[in-house]
């Protein structure tokens, strides 16, 4: 497959798409699972992580986060969206938006991620 066409489905950079590759090279799937672990991955407990995770499979953001007027709410969880649903259920305030990422797919939701344009 063309290195663009890559670029273009999954938007991530040139240099990314490289280490992906040579990941997959060294190690085969496994070299393509997340393994950084750093910052502050682990605030939330393994229990309130899938708690989190269980609230945010039924709802909108709308239903999750009503009556915070300052927020933009669609149909779409983002990081942003996934960020204030946490912090308002738990307290809890990641510093890296690739936390509230992982927490979407646990969930296993679809997310928009921001961005000009939407990508289907």
């Amino acid at each position: 497959m063309d290195m663009w066409v890559v670029e273009q489905v999954s938007g991530a950079a040139r240099r990314t798409i490289a280490d992906w590759v040579k990941a997959y090279q060294n190690a085969g799937v496994e070299g393509l699972k997340p393994g950084w672990k750093g910052g502050n991955h682990r605030k939330l407990s393994a229990e309130k992580r899938v708690e989190c995770a269980q609230r945010i499979q039924p709802m909108t953001p709308g239903q999750a986060l009503r009556g915070q007027r300052e927020r933009p709410l669609d149909g779409f969880w983002s990081v942003e969206t996934a960020a204030a649903a946490v912090e308002r259920w738990s307290g809890v305030r990641y510093s890296s938006r690739g936390s509230y990422r992982l927490l979407l797919l646990d969930a296993g939701v679809w997310f928009q991620q921001s961005e000009g344009i939407y990508r289907f």
